[in-house]
C-alpha cells in the first residue's frame, strides 16, 4: 500500500505548474555559480562560495522547495476535500504518512542536492572542491528531506501551513537561528551546515562556529522522529467529518 500511495502522489506532485516552478529554483544556484566562475574573479572564491551555498541554497532553495511538496503532498488533498477517498480505505493511515513523505522528500532531494553539488564544484576551487561539494549536497539531501517532514507535519496540524513555513524559513532559518550557540538545536538549516562542514573536513566545527558532524546527524534524525510521530498522530486522530 505504501507504493500504491506513494505513486498516486508522485504523480498529484509532478504536475506540469509546479515541476516548472521548482525547476527554476533548482537552476538558479548553478546560474549564480556560472556567473560568478565567467566573470573571471579569482580571489576571495571561498567566501563566495560560502554565502552562496549557505544563503541561497541551504537557507533559501532547500527548504522553499521542501515547502512546495511538503505541504502540498497531504495539506492540498485535506484542503479540497479528496482525502476522504483515501482516509475511508482500510489502510493504516502510518502507511500514509510514510507513503507521503518518502514522495515529498525524494522530490525536494531530486531537485536540491545535485543543484547543491553542481554548484559547490562550481565555486570551490582547489583539490578540496569536491569534497566540499559533495558536503553541501548532502547536507542539502538532509535538509530537504527533514524539511518536508515537517511542513507536511505543518499541514496536519493547520491550514495555514503555507504561511507559517514561509514565516518559519524567513525569520528562524533565515535571521534568528544561528544568532547565539543554544539556537543551533533547533535550527535545521545549522544541522545541514553542520553535516555539510564534517564532510568538507570540518573546520567550521574545529572553529566553533557550527555544530559537529555526529551532533548535528543525531540532532536531525531526532527532529525527522518527531515530525513523523507527530504527523502519524495527527493523521490518526484525524476524522472523516473533518474533511468536508
Amino acid at each position: 500500500m505504501i507504493r500504491v500511495v506513494g505513486a498516486l502522489t508522485l504523480r498529484a506532485l509532478t504536475g506540469r505548474r509546479r515541476t516548472l516552478l521548482v525547476a527554476l529554483l533548482g537552476a538558479l544556484p548553478i546560474l549564480v555559480a556560472l556567473l560568478v566562475r565567467l566573470s573571471g574573479r579569482t580571489s576571495g572564491l571561498d567566501r563566495v562560495a560560502d554565502v552562496v551555498m549557505d544563503r541561497l541554497v541551504i537557507s533559501t532553495l532547500v527548504p522553499l522547495v521542501a515547502l512546495v511538496f511538503g505541504t502540498a503532498a497531504l495539506g492540498s488533498e485535506l484542503d479540497d476535500g479528496t482525502a476522504i477517498y483515501l482516509l475511508a480505505k482500510p489502510i493504516e493511515r502510518w502507511r500514509i504518512v510514510v507513503a507521503k513523505i518518502l514522495v515529498a522528500a525524494g522530490l525536494a532531494i531530486a531537485v536540491t542536492a545535485p543543484a547543491a553539488f553542481v554548484a559547490g564544484a562550481l565555486l570551490s576551487g582547489g583539490s578540496s572542491g569536491l569534497a566540499i561539494a559533495a558536503g553541501y549536497a548532502v547536507g542539502a539531501a538532509v535538509a530537504a528531506g527533514l524539511y518536508a517532514a515537517v511542513f507536511l507535519a505543518l499541514s496536519l496540524v493547520t491550514g495555514r501551513a503555507l504561511a507559517i513555513g514561509l514565516i518559519y524559513i524567513l525569520v528562524w532559518e533565515g535571521v534568528l537561528a544561528g544568532l547565539f550557540d543554544g539556537t543551533r538545536t533547533f535550527s535545521i538549516r545549522q544541522y545541514a551546515l553542520g553535516i555539510a562542514d564534517a564532510i568538507a573536513g570540518g573546520r567550521g566545527a574545529a572553529s566553533g562556529e557550527l555544530l559537529p558532524g555526529p551532533s548535528a546527524a543525531l540532532l536531525a534524525g531526532a527532529a525527522l522522529a518527531i515530525a513523523v510521530a507527530i504527523a502519524i498522530h495527527r493523521l490518526g486522530v484525524y476524522e472523516i467529518g473533518e474533511a468536508d
